[in-house]
């Protein structure tokens, strides 16, 4: 099913970024993007809650999401459907996330981008030095 939420969330690209959105379709921030699509999916994913995007506990929130609900994975297990965490601003803290959509020689993500809309990208060597972590979804919590 983790699959699948790579298909819906592809349904949501061009999608408005929008703080702390829950709404495929009409609003989703980086968090909410994968949240969603996975509760679309069919699977029980719980919530991040009372943040700011950028606040000081955003980094420890996004972390505390991830650990509870995922296992953390390697580079070489990588693949389409994982969550990938960046550091944008403080090195070495996560602050943005979004779904591996390829992987390999050519990997993309399709992420929430502050400001923007939903879409797919390649991860280009700035994005690739910024990658905090994988982590894949624990199947079975649907």
């Amino acid at each position: 099913m983790v699959m699948r939420s790579i298909d819906l969330a592809r349904e949501c690209l061009g999608t408005p970024f929008r703080p702390q959105g829950r709404q495929r379709l009409e609003g989703l921030d980086c968090v909410g993007l994968i949240t969603e699509n996975l509760r679309a999916a069919g699977h029980s994913v719980e919530e991040v809650t009372d943040y700011e995007i950028g606040c000081s506990q955003f980094s420890a929130l996004l972390l505390e999401y991830v650990q509870k609900q995922c296992y953390r994975i390697e580079e070489v297990e990588a693949e389409e459907g994982d969550i990938a965490l960046f550091w944008v601003r403080v090195p070495g803290r996560p602050q943005h996330m979004g779904f591996i959509s390829a992987w390999g020689k050519a990997p993309h993500i399709i992420h929430a981008p502050g400001g923007g809309r939903v879409s797919e990208i390649p991860l280009t060597e700035n994005w690739l030095k910024r990658v905090h972590s994988l982590w894949r979804f624990k199947e079975g919590q649907a």
